[in-house]
């Protein structure tokens, strides 16, 4: 069982169990903060993850009930798109940890986290929101609040013509 297969864990938090406001952001820093202490974890014990996940939650304000919490684990290789692909292939790590919330207007992906951290951090910590009992509307507004969430990217210093004319622009040089 310590070969090729790894574990990942869904961490399912019931809609009763989590108070939501509805804004991504939120979940997206939770996202963040359940990547700091994956890595410490035995994925031997699984249920362990429970109150580190209540914390983790709680400092993002999200209201979670440990009783609401269930914790599972399966193999990688079952798993579908990029992440599954990549740990069939042997060139993602094959332990892996997947945290899915399942809140009560949306089911929210926070992400795939490798253990040993073969993925760049920034190809993993995508946040998806999928509509579930929402209409269009609202499913747009939350991606929306996501998209506003997320920092600019910003370009490295004179590989654009664009950001040297600006600078022109701006010093006058």
């Amino acid at each position: 069982m310590n070969k090729l297969i790894g574990l990942v864990i869904v961490v399912l938090l019931a809609a009763a169990g989590v108070q939501f406001a509805g804004h991504t952001t939120k979940v997206s820093a939770f996202g963040s903060a359940v990547h700091g202490f994956l890595d410490a974890v035995a994925l031997d014990d699984p249920e362990s993850l429970i109150p580190d996940i209540v914390e983790a939650a709680a400092k993002e304000g999200l209201e979670v009930n440990p009783r609401a919490v269930t914790v599972t684990a399966e193999p990688t290789e079952k798993q579908e798109g990029l992440t599954g692909m990549l740990a069939r292939k042997g060139i993602a790590e094959s332990q892996q940890v997947r945290v899915t919330i399942e809140l009560e207007h949306s089911d929210t992906i926070l992400g795939v986290f490798p253990l040993k951290g073969q993925i760049r951090e920034t190809d993993i910590r995508t946040v998806q929101v999928r509509p579930r009992r929402v209409g269009e509307e609202m499913y747009q507004q939350l991606e929306a609040e996501e998209m506003q969430s997320q920092p600019a990217q910003r370009q490295p210093v004179g590989t654009s013509n664009i950001m040297r004319q600006k600078a022109r622009d701006v010093t006058g040089r």
